[in-house]
């Protein structure tokens, strides 16, 4: 209703008849309230939370944004460090390289934690089901921090379980995170003695999946008691003076336990009864019965070779064409065709026959989406059919959808290493009678 001051007031009413003995209406009777105020509250949070959205879609666009741009180049640093160390180098320049490997990855780790705790802290991250080779990754995860625990004096230990599958069904990277953090924070917090990590098979769950428990263990300075409670906090060290000393964001055990439940796991913390820390926690994996078999018919003892295949790589940063060219130039690829852009790609692509394309998926002119659309468009079966995986700083979850659109078949994240960029190449080649066996 209008009001004398020119302002619309908003009202709630409501009322009833009265009626007398003889059912005859006698008087209305009712309340209207001036609900102007409520109103405009009501108006002012839908607008918040509007805004509110609009912040956290932005600071998600921006995360994503700054994620793939942050990890394009570290997958430069990362790369040649592992190319550089399969040289053959000087026993001084191996050490240098150890450091500058080690750097380099602590530094990923900690990109990873940072941009996946505001996934996880918004209840947007969801966990991908990939092939892992759990051996592998301990062993790469213990190698990468083997320089600082070797400078320390620490004796890094792991034993396995012969019972654990070769292959399960996971979060590659994700359980990678959780597994670094806890070498890593093991390592970080002792001074002398040793870090130990277990892995044993605890049986099968009814639906098959095989129940793995994890252990780390160490000799460090242990946690006190009283704030054992709250080591799996965010932002949460054991006190300042250990920030001082020993550095760290305080996110690592919070990311830990946030991930292990994803897992479907709970972690717990233990004092070490000789001094120091025991973590543990169990998951449960599904057993990857292909990739088992598929082990079986690639021999990787044999020299990595892409000898007589011809492979066209679609990638707009030159680091990272030097990177890739390095690699299949020290595994003898047949030919090598290096595009710098969608169009580049395109042109290539129609002007020769290739075995397979590696395809970054952001470029200019056409991006590795629309690249791999119109390759599958092409009226030449043969050539359309040829296998295609994505080269991306993305997570798989974050591309899957607009992947399988695009008929690209695989992905290789960023920054990758000569293990997975290889094993990828050959599983898609391998029906060449000329890959070695």
């Amino acid at each position: 209703l209008p009001h004398k001051n020119g302002e619309i007031r908003v009202f709630n009413s409501n009322g009833k008849i009265i009626f007398d003995k003889d059912g005859k209406r006698r008087l209305y009777t009712g309340i209207a309230r001036d609900i102007s105020k409520l109103k405009q509250a009501q108006k002012e949070l839908v607008k918040a939370k509007e805004n509110a959205e609009e912040a956290s879609r932005i600071k998600s666009q921006f995360l994503s944004v700054m994620s793939h741009e942050i990890r394009t180049p570290m997958n430069a640093v990362i790369g040649l460090s592992h190319f550089l160390m399969e040289d053959d180098p000087r026993p001084d320049q191996l050490e240098n390289l150890k450091t500058l490997q080690f750097s380099a990855e602590s530094l990923m780790a900690l990109i990873n934690d940072i941009l996946d705790y505001n996934k996880i802290d918004s209840g947007k991250i969801e966990l991908e089901q990939l092939p892992l080779d759990l051996r592998h990754l301990l062993h790469r995860i213990i190698h990468s921090h083997s320089f600082q625990a070797h400078e320390k004096g620490l004796k890094i230990s792991c034993e396995i379980d012969e019972a654990i599958p070769q292959w399960i069904i996971t979060d590659p990277i994700r359980m990678g995170q959780v597994v670094n953090n806890l070498v890593s924070n093991a390592i970080k917090f002792t001074e002398k003695g040793y870090v130990k990590i277990g892995l044993q098979e605890l049986g099968k769950d009814p639906d098959g999946r095989t129940r793995i428990q994890f252990r780390f263990e160490d000799s460090g300075i242990g946690i006190p008691s009283e704030k054992a409670k709250r080591i799996f906090e965010a932002f949460t060290q054991a006190s300042s003076d250990t920030t001082r000393k020993y550095g760290g964001t305080g996110l690592g055990l919070a990311i830990v336990k946030r991930l292990v439940e994803l897992f479907e796991g709970e972690i717990n913390y233990y004092p070490n009864s000789a001094g120091g820390s025991v973590f543990e926690f169990e998951v449960p994996f599904e057993i990857d019965l292909k990739h088992l078999e598929e082990e079986k018919e690639l021999n990787h003892s044999s020299p990595r070779s892409l000898a007589g295949y011809s492979i066209l790589v679609a990638e707009d940063n030159p680091v990272n064409q030097i990177l890739i060219k390095k690699f299949l130039q020290k595994w003898n690829v047949g030919h090598l065709e290096l595009a710098e852009d969608g169009k580049d790609a395109l042109e290539k692509f129609e002007q020769d026959t290739f075995d397979i394309l590696l395809v970054d998926l952001q470029m200019p002119y056409f991006d590795g989406f629309e690249v791999s659309k119109k390759i599958r468009a092409n009226s030449n079966t043969k050539k359309a059919s040829m296998p295609i995986l994505a080269l991306t700083a993305s997570s798989f979850e974050e591309v899957k959808n607009e992947m399988l659109e695009a008929g690209i078949d695989d992905y290789i994240p960023k920054p990758f290493s000569p293990e997975v960029l290889y094993e990828k190449l050959s599983k898609y080649l391998r029906s060449k009678s000329f890959l070695p066996d």
